[in-house]
């Protein structure tokens, strides 16, 4: 980092003899720059230039640097010296020696040699404050400044409260700094240098400010991202002789610090301060309401100094009204009071012979559509379906399924999804919660429902038949229209509600956002179970477009998509990140590219890969990418954020504003808007916000609160159990969970819930699951679960997996299972989940049922090493399963692209899963080859 210089600079009322001054500092290297016949206008930006260059430049060895310039009012004074040489306190008693020799010629000149002992900054550690922009390996060391005040009041309180508490004024100071950096989210333990030393605050009990002041901890040493500077006179004399000498705020100072606050005292009894940022870091807006809460906070904490930290203000009136209502006011909302099927109903009037939906061969016109969903809504009233019901929809990927949800609409019934892959066990789970008189399924799928009391209809019952007049049953735009089971922390799914109002005023948004019309043909590539799939068929809908459905096997096969999408002439894609960025990877490698025709890019459920952007502006220029963000509870998004070049230069992409209609807050613990920038709960608002959780009301309660902040009567918000913040221009960002929920590939994940069902296996005694990033997939997440075991003999991953395949679906299957004699205990005798993440995933082959055989030629051996490298995983045999060592669909496409290139023979996914052990899939290889 380059050392800088100290700087001061300062206006006088008229003008200043170059001769004097450079008699007062013989060896001060002094210029003099005449402005008086430049523009106004010129010469302000002149001045502001040269301030900026004088404390933003580098030094001039160890000699004093000072700067004239003359301007038609008085003179504008500069001074510099390195911060290599001298020191700050050595600067300023510089400063006071020349202003003093000033027109005295009987003082003696003053000597600007640097001080015997050099002062160069010491490094300085990274700090834990939520900043803008993500932490470079090294600052420059040039920061930014914003200038505030505490007013006289303020600083009289504060010496009252010292006065009590037997201490300093500076010592309050100091504590107001840990207690704000403290609520911007820096942690419960806060670090600030001050000087030579370095005080340390712990705020994690939430103490009142009297008591934090009493707590203060120093150490010798001045290394911490922080400073706090209390000077006790200013850096710059008030005059130059006997001249005034007005001091000037400088643009930039050498600090090495991410941000120092100095105050200098004031005539009146106040302080000005300044505040100096690392411009790398922070945002110029976000400096300077970081620095306007500084005396805000010191204001209450003095007034009443028993009040805890957590409840001392941090919110202008100005910015509650940004939070709360700026940055939810997004536009204004359509007409709710149509039902979707209405709408959908409406594109078929208007368009009965354009295409609706494709999968495989067959396609299904608006027309057709609209007629057999007339069929089956009446057949499904004639079996107890009707306003207030629900009906289960299980069955495989086709035209049909579109069919099935249009009638379930128009019968006034609610659909709920049942994947058919699903254990048996969750079905019947899911169907006796619900409740639902009838599903409607496939041949296929059919046999998985047993023998409840639901009535089975098959999806093509609407198949044939004249036109018939609509069926009307009497559907309001406030009934639900689907509800989805999501995982539940308490071992079971929680179905979430959603009415046709939330999701209608959803829909219009995004159809809108995307520009979706009648010539859009969107991928469906997610799950039924997954609230993006309602997205794909309702908004495609809505807006006269085609919905391109891939068959069973191709669903989570990237190439096998990427396919389809140039065979379809796909314009939407639309899918979680992991399958589309599958996709890209794919595109690339043989060569084939995007569609020419795909415009737009809309993913969710996971984080959205940053590059992204860089690579669609190579493969499809001109195409935009959207991050989709919000939860099943309210409606499936609350935002769909155009990602930009710029966004991928933070942390995380944002999850940007919320669509019209919707709101988004950021809590605190006591349900109190946070300022820009601190973290805090998201809360959603507005339009999208579902009915609740089906038959649970005392979840719902927990779940769904009255909203305080909304100007409608009776307005509801949900509680998400997301951490994030608002980034300076009112986007969201994400931090985290406050809970034990991931993401996984796109599902929503209760941990809680898998641990629920590890424990009933007769030998686990305790179990904790968590996400970890798994770098072989691209930074996706993959669940390892930490069991402790009783018996001796180990437990076995097939064992574990076909235990657990019995109770949850796939995605919910964790990929690694570590064992241990027990769980370790924090203090309070709670599991230890940080000790938990600290645990290194071996490399080595887990222990499996299958007998150890090492590779027995070079095909296997190929075949072994593709998968270790893909699975992260040494030691594989020839007889052992892929998804045994951890593997799943996605990795299983990289898997079997790179083992295409390296064998000269075309294998998929589904190669794979039909050939799971390199044993036989090196067979297969040789049955293709011939």
């Amino acid at each position: 980092m380059p050392y800088g210089v100290w700087a001061a600079a300062g206006r006088v009322p008229g003008p200043v003899d170059p001769a004097a001054l450079r008699a007062c500092a013989a060896d001060a290297r002094l210029s003099v720059l005449d402005l008086r016949g430049v523009l106004a206008a010129e010469r302000e930006e002149a001045v502001r230039h040269i301030l900026a260059e004088e404390s933003g430049g580098p030094g001039d060895g160890g000699l004093l640097r000072l700067r004239l310039l003359l301007v038609p009012d008085g003179t504008v004074l500069t001074a510099a010296a390195s911060r290599a040489q001298w020191d700050e306190t050595s600067f300023g008693l510089l400063l006071r020696d020349l202003c003093a020799a000033y027109g005295r010629p009987d003082r003696r000149p003053v000597r600007s040699a640097p001080p015997p002992t050099e002062a160069g900054p010491a490094a300085v550690p990274s700090g834990t404050l939520p900043t803008d922009w993500p932490r470079p390996s090294a600052l420059t060391g040039i920061a930014a400044t914003v200038p505030f005040d505490v007013p006289p009041g303020t600083v009289s309180a504060l010496r009252a409260l010292a006065e009590e508490a037997g201490t300093d004024e500076h010592a309050v100071l100091l504590a107001g700094l840990h207690a704000l950096l403290s609520r911007l989210g820096a942690g419960a333990v806060t670090t600030v240098a001050c000087g030579s030393w370095t005080s340390r605050a712990d705020t994690g009990t939430d103490p009142g400010f009297r008591t934090l002041l009493r707590a203060l901890d120093t150490d010798p040493g001045s290394s911490a991202a922080v400073a706090l500077t209390v000077r006790e006179r200013r850096l710059l004399p008030d005059a130059l002789g006997t001249l005034p000498l007005t001091a000037l705020r400088l643009p930039h100072a050498a600090s090495p610090h991410e941000l120092r606050l100095v105050l200098e005292p004031r005539p009146d009894g106040g302080l000005d301060g300044v505040l100096e940022y690392a411009p790398e870091l922070f945002e110029p807006i976000t400096a300077e309401r970081l620095a306007a809460r500084y005396p805000l906070l010191l204001a209450a904490a003095t007034t009443d100094p028993a009040t805890p930290l957590s409840h001392l203000p941090l919110l202008t009136a100005t910015e509650r009204h940004l939070v709360l209502q700026e940055w939810n006011r997004t536009g204004p909302i359509a007409s709710t009071e149509d039902c979707l099927h209405h709408v959908i109903a409406q594109q078929a009037r208007i368009a009965p012979d354009a295409p609706a939906a494709l999968c495989g061969g067959t396609l299904l016109t608006y027309g057709e559509l609209d007629r057999r969903a007339e069929h089956l809504a009446r057949t499904l009233t004639d079996h107890q379906a009707g306003p207030g019901q629900v009906v289960g929809i299980c069955a495989r990927r086709s035209v049909d399924v579109v069919v099935g949800v249009l009638a379930v609409l128009k019968a006034g019934s609610a659909w709920v999804p049942l994947d058919p892959a699903y254990p048996a066990e969750r079905l019947a789970f899911m169907l006796s919660d619900a409740g639902a008189p009838v599903v409607l399924t496939d041949e296929h799928s059919a046999k998985l429902l047993g023998s409840g009391p639901a009535t089975t209809l098959p999806l093509d019952a609407g198949r044939g038949g004249d036109d018939v007049e609509p069926f009307d049953a009497g559907t309001t735009p406030d009934s639900p229209c689907y509800i989805i089971y999501t995982s539940g922390s308490t071992g079971l799914p929680k179905g979430a509600v959603n009415t046709h109002r939330g999701v209608l005023n959803t829909m219009r948004s995004l159809v809108s956002r995307l520009r979706l019309d009648s010539a859009t043909r969107l991928l469906q590539a997610s799950s039924p179970t997954f609230d993006m799939s309602a997205f794909d068929v309702l908004a495609t809908l809505i807006s006269g477009g085609c919905l391109v459905i891939p068959e069973q096997d191709e669903a989570t096969d990237p190439a096998r998509l990427l396919d389809l999408a140039h065979r379809a002439g796909l314009t939407v894609w639309s899918s979680t990140p992991a399958l589309f960025r599958g996709a890209l990877d794919e595109a690339y490698t043989t060569g084939r590219g995007l569609p020419p025709g795909l415009r737009t890019i809309g993913l969710g459920g996971d984080r959205f890969p940053p590059e992204v952007p860089g690579m669609l502006a190579d493969l499809a220029p001109g195409s935009r990418a959207f991050n989709f963000a919000g939860m099943t509870e309210a409606s499936f998004t609350t935002t769909a954020h155009p990602v930009t070049e710029d966004d991928t230069l933070r942390t995380t992409v944002p999850w940007g504003k919320p669509l019209p209609g919707q709101r988004m807050y950021v809590l605190d613990e006591r349900g109190e808007p946070v300022p820009p920038g601190v973290p805090g709960e998201l809360y959603i608002g507005g339009a999208g916000v579902g009915a609740g959780y089906w038959n649970r009301p005392e979840l719902t309660a927990r779940r769904f609160l009255p909203d305080p902040f909304a100007q409608t009567p009776d307005a509801r918000m949900y509680r998400t159990g997301d951490r994030v913040r608002h980034l300076p221009e009112g986007t969201v960002e994400f931090l985290g969970r406050l809970d034990h929920q991931v993401k996984v590939r796109g599902f929503r994940i209760e941990t809680g819930e898998i641990e629920a069902s590890l424990v009933r296996h007769d030998r686990v005694r305790d179990a904790v699951v968590e996400a970890r990033a798994d770098e072989a997939s691209r930074g996706d997440q993959r669940l390892v679960a930490h069991i402790a075991v009783t018996g001796t003999d180990p437990l076995s991953v097939e064992e574990l997996r076909v235990f657990l395949g019995e109770r949850l679906p796939e995605h919910m299957i964790p990929s690694v299972f570590l064992a241990h004699d027990q769980l370790p205990l924090t203090p309070g005798g709670k599991t230890d989940r940080a000790a938990l993440r600290a645990v290194t995933v071996p490399e080595d082959r887990p222990h499996l049922l299958t007998p150890y055989v090492a590779p027995r030629d070079d095909l296997e051996r190929a075949v072994v090493a593709e998968w270790e490298l893909v699975l992260g995983v040494s030691g594989i045999g020839a007889h052992d399963q892929f998804v045994a060592l951890g593997g799943h669909s996605l990795l299983a496409t990289a898997a079997m692209a790179a083992l295409s290139d390296t064998l000269g023979v075309p294998l998929s996914a589904k190669d794979l899963f039909e050939a799971a052990t390199p044993a036989l899939l090196a067979d297969r290889v040789r049955s293709v080859r011939g």
